[in-house]
């Protein structure tokens, strides 16, 4: 904290001055078009921390400094607004706001770490709203399939173990591909994903590499998650669900001003819980546990809370601190857990399993932002700390084949099954940005830092070998990366005309890495230790430059062209096992991005439109090659290409009716220069030519919603969604293939006032096909080795909501 102790000394004594400035308060109203004035609608003036909450008739005030400002307008139930105001020629402010029913609101997204409309950003952007969120039944990350153009989501059961990809970017390991932020903390590893959503304000997710304002691990793209936050409207809200599988979901958010215009604070829940749907079979599987044959695998229960505390000193700071923690915990767990593929296809609910484990795991999320804003630029500070704890025992990795099994539990000092060493992360960014409305030239700059001290649950673990020659002792593995890095990344946008502007970037990222393990000779027989084994240190340093170059005309305010260069990169390491004879370090992978884009706004506001063609170079792939029985090495095995197009698209085809649709295709994409090496693979194989793996041909989301108003409070709401997701393959080598599939949601309800009441079902049509595959099938038997996870059955509940 102490870096951030000094800016805010620095910037104390800045502020001594910038406060004396000229203050001009104006008086506005927020109204319908008959006239009737909009309670409690928020006001704010992007890029600072200044805002208002209009009262029952509408009225608000602002202090301003003189100049342009960008005002923005919400309320519940109308289409935002935003308009630019000059504090020196007006005194008095009026906002007509119309309802969603009849026409789309302006979208203010954050995707160059700046307030702006999505229309001006030259980049391929989702923003996905409160309600939307809500209608669309969005309460993981899974469930923003098809949804988002080319977004993939694979998850093996467990939601930390997720496999995220965007335009065939995806992961192969612990680093993520595409950066995921939740209230400015970033999960440097996949298993700090899987926060249940809750309260959520909206979703950002930026398709392509976004290296330059986002750094390292943003290569494929960036989900940028945003919680509501308390402002001077009390507020709060009840929300619970009942369905099949023994679904139970229950939250709550309560937000409050503690000072009025000076003190808010926050604070929200959820629980969820919800049964498996895979039973277990002990058919032919070694020394299986007793009294387990059918038992239920899956079952998932988790705990989550999210607290806000706000500080708006004067006009100039803002002083935000956050914390959220989540527990998942499940005594039937399906981690790691998967099905030979014949088994899977003939009967999806079952999966052969020798044993049944139990995982939990404990996720802290803390940031401390401050900010800064004179009629000039806004300085920002944010410093985040983040733990992740897990705890397994009893997790079954079986090998049919071999006619072996393994028994996997978590490690620490000598205990088993214990919660292991925990994941901590330190980051801090400083941050500087325009915020002269009527200047030419806007700029963004900043330096970011972080220190990881990682523990990999893969390769932190104590292993039981069940039966054949090694049968018997525990062999315990341990690793401890200790990961820094420094980034400095700036960013400037020029409008050359009214219609042209073009942004420049570059980021400069270096880290280095140090990893000590074990070489595997630590040895438990009968709870004894027998063996210690001998650590090794390895380290390694590398650096990665993130250019940015996009070119903008503008038709009109409401029609935008683009063309862009974005590069994006993912860290590079060291492996976390000793293997002789082997380089155990690899580099950074990086992708660059061609795009060409449209937006438009248009038909009086009742259709927006986004188009985007992009190709995509994807070099260095750092992927697995399994060298020994269960050890695997990491390496850059060679590059990639990919081409595709996507669209948006929001409309009003007629008054209360609602459309959401959108698509993407991919034209090509092919592993280039790829060998890979397998264990069993007496020469190296060539996959040049094959499809990227997990990149369906299509995605496909279409989403017509209608309002049928009763009376003032009164509606009756109706929703169907098509989601579609074209052929593809789970594994490089492209031998396991899913069909191309749809899937249809449903949702009927009743609002009365601030209280609503819904019937969903998902997946109506019991749809079953492989939502998880083996990214490499080289070390296979054959077809019959091949390992799946098949997708949920046909969900279907109740969800009851009610605001206060």
């Amino acid at each position: 904290m102490r870096p951030t102790f000094i800016i805010i000394l620095i910037l104390f004594g800045v502020s001594i001055n910038t406060c004396l400035l000229a203050q001009e308060t104006i008086q506005g109203k927020v109204q319908q078009e008959n006239g009737m004035g909009v309670a409690y609608a928020t006001v704010a003036i992007l890029n600072t921390n200044r805002g208002a909450v209009t009262d029952e008739d509408g009225n608000f005030s602002l202090n301003l400094s003189p100049g342009i400002h960008q005002l923005s307008v919400r309320a519940i139930g109308f289409a935002t607004v935003v308009r630019s105001i000059d504090s020196d020629e007006i005194d008095l402010v009026e906002i007509v706001l119309e309802p969603k029913s009849q026409r789309l609101g302006q979208v203010i997204v954050t995707a160059q770490k700046t307030e702006q409309d999505i229309m001006e950003v030259p980049a391929a952007v989702t923003s996905i709203s409160e309600t939307k969120i809500k209608n669309a039944q969005i309460w993981s990350l899974e469930n923003l399939n098809s949804l988002i153009p080319n977004y993939y989501s694979s998850e093996s059961r467990v939601a930390f173990q997720q496999v995220q990809g965007i335009r065939g970017i995806q992961v192969f390991s612990e680093n993520p591909a595409i950066a995921t932020y939740i209230d400015g903390v970033n999960n440097l590893d996949i298993i700090a994903n899987g926060f249940l959503l809750s309260d959520i304000d909206r979703i950002e997710v930026l398709r392509g590499p976004q290296g330059t304002l986002f750094g390292r691990n943003a290569m494929g793209g960036v989900i940028n998650i945003i919680t509501k936050k308390p402002t001077n409207k009390q507020a709060y809200s009840l929300e619970t669900s009942i369905g099949n599988l023994g679904l139970q979901r229950h939250g709550f958010s309560a937000k409050l001003p503690i000072l009025p215009n000076k003190l808010f604070f926050g604070l929200s829940g959820q629980y969820q819980y919800r049964d498996g749907f895979i039973k277990a079979d002990t058919t032919s599987t070694p020394n299986p546990e007793a009294n387990i044959q059918n038992t239920r695998i899956g079952d998932d229960k988790s705990w989550y809370t999210n607290m806000y505390l706000r500080w708006l000193v004067n006009n100039q700071w803002d002083i935000t601190l956050n914390a959220k923690g989540q527990i998942d915990h499940s005594n039937a767990s399906d981690m790691y857990v998967t099905q030979q593929l014949s088994e899977a296809i003939e009967d999806p609910d079952r999966v052969r399993i020798g044993y049944v484990g139990h995982h939990k795991r404990d996720v802290l999320n803390t940031a401390l932002s401050i900010d800064y804003s004179t009629p000039n630029f806004r300085i920002s500070s944010v410093s985040t700390y983040q733990q992740i704890g897990l705890s397994f025992e009893d997790i079954s990795w079986p090998y049919f084949l071999a006619g072996a099994g393994s028994l996997y539990s978590s490690y620490k000092n000598g205990a088993f099954g214990v919660r292991g060493e925990p994941q901590q992360v330190f980051t801090q960014e400083f941050k500087i940005n325009s915020t002269q409305e009527q200047s030419r030239l806007d700029y963004t700059a900043g330096v970011f830092g972080f220190a990881q001290d990682a523990f990999e649950p893969t390769t932190n673990l104590a292993s039981k070998i069940l039966s054949g020659p090694f049968a018997g002792p525990i062999f315990v593995s341990l690793n401890e990366g200790v990961n820094k890095g420094v980034a400095v990344f700036g960013q400037l946008s020029y409008k050359i005309s009214k219609q042209l502007s073009t942004t420049v970037g570059l980021r400069y990222d270096y880290e280095d890495r140090r990893n000590k393990f074990n070489d595997g000779g630590l040895t438990y027989i009968d709870g004894e230790q027998i063996a210690s084994g001998t650590d090794t240190l390895v380290m390694v340093d590398y650096s990665a430059l993130s250019p940015k170059l996009s070119l903008a005309y503008k038709l009109n305010k409401q029609t935008n062209f683009y063309v862009s260069y974005t590069r994006g990169f993912r860290a590079g390491g060291i492996n976390t096992q000793l293997i002789q004879g082997f380089d155990l370090t690899f580099d950074p992978e990086f992708s660059d991005n061609f795009e060409l884009g449209f937006k438009g706004l248009t038909w009086d506001q009742k259709i927006q439109l986004s188009l985007s063609a992009y190709h995509i170079r994807w070099s260095d792939i750092q992927f697995f090659s399994q060298v020994d029985g269960g050890i695997y090495i990491r390496s850059n095995l060679g590059d990639a290409r990919t081409s595709g197009v996507e669209l948006e698209l929001t409309a009003i085809p007629t008054k209360y009716l609602n459309l959401d649709v959108s698509y993407s295709a991919n034209f090509s994409s092919e592993y280039k220069d790829f060998q890979l090496q397998g264990r069993l693979a007496t020469e190296p194989l060539e996959i040049n030519g094959n499809t990227l793996a997990n990149t369906p041909r299509y995605t496909l989301f279409i989403a017509p919603q209608y309002t049928l108003p009763l009376n003032e409070k009164t509606s009756l709401v109706g929703r169907a969604e098509l989601r579609g997701v074209g052929q593809h393959f789970t594994d490089v080598e492209n031998n396991i293939q899913v069909q191309g599939y749809q899937t249809f949601n449903g949702r009927v309800g009743i609002v009365y006032g601030s209280y609503d009441l819904f019937f969903w079902s998902n997946n109506i049509s019991n749809e079953r096909v492989i939502s998880y595959g083996s990214p490499s099938t080289i070390d296979a038997l054959g077809p019959e080795d091949f390992r799946v996870l098949m997708s949920p059955p046909r969900t279907y509940g109740i969800t009851f909501t009610a605001k206060f």
